[in-house]
């Protein structure tokens, strides 16, 4: 039996977080930062308190409670997942890797506050972006997707160390090849902080026990990646984001094509702008005319980077009758067995009562 449980992506805006288990293989597509639920607490200036690590990050409804593959240096407590095991939704597992589709915090960020031992599935041009992001961006907890500033704690309060720890990244399509990209990927910005790496078999062909394949798509970002694993009951796939208007539409027209070949049990698809109009690529535009600036000796600023209003989720599928799977009630999972898929939801907030 397969099943996938939604912890985040569906009636929202991003925040993709979907976990797939098949026997002894458990993974996750995506695990990003849901925007809308954030903003509903805090904002640029507010922001959740590293010193108490996971502890605002649960209550707030923003991470599921799932022990087992959380960082172990952001428990504030000893016993900090005694309160939370009565919670609705609350979980003991392992994760086998996360399979990054692009480095957009909405499906990356909360990475950050994953076990530094999970492999991280992605494109190379996916993990230097967000490395770039991390290394130039403001030391923040929350944007700790490349590697982890780790925190020791002090009467009941995490404080930063002077160790960092590189996650495992398994490159799907090709490892750095030029030494001075080697040098970026193994290096990080901070002179005063040791930098422990963690390496993974760079199999890029499995996660866990499972088949995988990897297509690249168009996206308002380079790099991005979609996916499919042999499950036992058939092919799985998953879009990412994707569109059919920018300078790699090719790359969307041969997944689709793909896709068809497979004929999955079920295929999950961002639907934020579903529909059959398209606009005008002016952001990809933009870049390339200013490429060509630089190409030919002008000087040209660098924007920053903007996460896409991208990455809604519904699970699509047809059951025996070639109707199409509707999702069912809020928290139930989404089942796929006999080559039909009775529903998805996402899951609730669910925190325990703290006296």
């Amino acid at each position: 039996m397969v099943s996938i449980t939604c912890y985040g992506g569906v009636d929202e805006i991003g925040g993709n977080k979907i976990i797939v288990e098949d026997g002894d293989t458990r993974f996750s597509f995506d695990f990003g930062t849901s925007f809308g639920r954030r903003y509903d607490y805090y904002e640029e200036y507010l922001k959740p308190r590293a010193a108490v690590g996971l502890l605002d990050m649960l209550f707030m409804g923003l991470l599921p409670p799932l022990e087992g593959i959380y960082r172990e240096d952001l428990l504030p407590r000893a016993d900090f997942w005694a309160r939370w095991r009565t919670a609705p939704r609350y979980r003991r597992l392992t994760l086998d890797g996360v399979l990054l589709s692009h480095a957009h915090i909405d499906h990356s960020g909360y990475i950050s506050f994953l076990d530094p031992e999970i492999p991280v599935y992605s494109s190379l041009i996916t993990a230097f972006t967000s490395k770039a992001m991390q290394d130039s961006g403001q030391a923040d907890f929350e944007r700790e997707v490349c590697y982890a500033n780790l925190r020791d704690c002090q009467d009941d309060v995490l404080r930063t160390s002077k160790v960092s720890k590189r996650r495992p990244f398994i490159f799907l399509d090709k490892p750095p090849g030029e030494s001075s990209a080697r040098t970026f990927w193994n290096s990080i910005p901070f002179k005063t902080k040791e930098l422990e790496v963690v390496t993974a078999e760079p199999q890029s062909d499995t996660v866990g026990s499972l088949p995988l394949r990897h297509f690249p798509v168009d996206h308002s970002i380079f790099g991005a990646t979609a996916f499919a694993v042999e499950t036992s009951e058939g092919w799985l796939g998953y879009t990412g984001d994707l569109r059919l208007h920018g300078a790699g539409r090719e790359n969307t027209l041969r997944f689709v094509e793909e896709m068809r070949n497979l004929q999955p049990l079920a295929l999950l698809c961002e639907g934020t702008r579903a529909g059959w109009r398209c606009e005008e690529d002016s952001g990809g535009r933009g870049v390339r005319e200013c490429a060509g600036r630089g190409q030919a000796g002008e000087r040209f600023g660098s924007g920053r980077f903007w996460p896409a209003q991208c990455g809604a989720f519904a699970c699509l599928s047809r059951d025996r009758a070639g109707n199409r799977a509707q999702p069912s009630g809020a928290g139930q999972r989404c089942l796929l067995a006999g080559g039909y898929v009775p529903g998805v939801a996402g899951e609730g907030t669910g925190h325990p009562e703290f006296s």
